[in-house]
């Protein structure tokens, strides 16, 4: 039998808007999904590797709790933060 065909499909939008010289805000989205085909001929259900699903958190995050807390096909994260420029190129 043929593996299941999969994609990983990814979208990133961030708006800065200035408030002072210096302080900033940022808003922003990010969005994950997988997708995954049917079998040869389209038979049979659709099957997610679970070592192919997305994970928040873990060692890759500073949110705080376990890489296996969530995991899922379809993941999105919404975002805002203020800004405090340094320099041309660095935010605090």
């Amino acid at each position: 039998a043929l593996a299941p065909r999969q994609q990983r499909l990814s979208a990133t939008a961030r708006v800065y808007r200035p408030l002072t010289r210096r302080l900033g805000l940022v808003a922003g989205l990010d969005a994950r999904l997988l997708v995954s085909g049917r079998g040869a001929g389209g038979e049979g259900s659709v099957a997610y590797d679970e070592g192919e699903l997305f994970r928040l958190g873990g060692a890759a995050s500073l949110r705080g709790y376990d890489e296996e807390a969530f995991l899922g096909r379809a993941v999105g994260r919404v975002l805002a933060e203020a800004r405090w420029r340094l320099d041309d190129g660095a935010f605090v």
